[in-house]
């Protein structure tokens, strides 16, 4: 009987290290960017989700599939999440689709019974804020995941994504479905203005513009190129020269210079 009780311990303590070690292995195959892995990068990322949110008209909710950061609760904090955004963006920009399995498995991350249960009671006793204009999903830990998956392949817009996409579309999961058919109508469309003001904003930083200089948010268009409007942002807010972050057509090749 000892005997027995021995191997059986020894067999689970082989299965538990086998298990360790797949888990290592697979936590080393992540593609890294500036010594952090890709799963870190993703964890920076604002989420986009499918849900009712209040458009440009007041106080009229619309459906659609807008991004948001985390919540912030001081103006110190708003501004170190903004710029873990930026170093996030960058770094999948940087590892483009070396990072497209990654984040094609996190896309399709679905959260666990216990876990939607455990969310469902912090809502239930008001232990976690609920919003009525914001899917109270994302409280979910997987869910969270798998939304800034989606933010990074819609930044990427790569057709390497198609294939895989085009088959989740047929997911009996809804929010992966719909998320899927989103995300393959943004790589078939013009890159999004978003996306690249997002690259605009990684090409200023990179650039010899790189201290107190921001995007304005004013933008210039023509049939040949796409430009974004940036100024020295000083104790009086942003002013002074302007320069801009130039994109070609097909929203490539950016190119930061100063105006004449």
């Amino acid at each position: 009987m000892a005997t027995i009780r021995r191997a059986n311990v020894l067999a689970a303590c082989a299965f538990v290290a086998m298990a360790i070690a797949a888990l290592f292995s697979l936590y080393r195959r992540e593609p890294r960017y500036s010594g952090k892995s890709l799963s870190y990068w993703c964890d920076q990322l604002p989420l986009t989700d499918g849900l009712f949110y209040v458009a440009r008209i007041p106080g009229i909710p619309v459906w659609g599939w807008p991004s948001f950061s985390k919540r912030a609760t001081t103006p110190a904090e708003s501004a170190k999440i903004a710029n873990l955004e930026d170093f996030a963006f960058e770094a999948i920009d940087a590892l483009g689709t070396n990072s497209a399995p990654g984040l094609l498995a996190r896309l399709q991350t679905r959260p666990s019974k216990l876990e939607a249960e455990w969310a469902h009671l912090q809502l239930k006793f008001k232990l976690r804020p609920k919003d009525k204009l914001r899917s109270p999903i994302p409280v979910l830990r997987s869910q969270q995941q798998r939304t800034q998956a989606l933010t990074a392949i819609v930044y990427l817009s790569h057709p390497c994504f198609i294939p895989e996409l085009s088959r989740m579309t047929n997911s009996p999961d809804p929010w992966l479905s719909s998320a899927s058919s989103y995300a393959l109508a943004t790589i078939h469309d013009p890159p999004l203005r978003t996306n690249l003001q997002r690259r605009a904003a990684i090409a200023l930083r990179k650039s010899r513009f790189n201290q107190d200089w921001r995007l304005t948010g004013m933008t210039m268009s023509t049939p040949k190129y796409l430009a974004f409007e940036f100024k020295r942002k000083d104790a009086e807010g942003i002013s002074g020269p302007q320069g801009f972050v130039f994109f070609d057509k097909d929203g490539a090749n950016p190119t930061v210079r100063m105006s004449d």
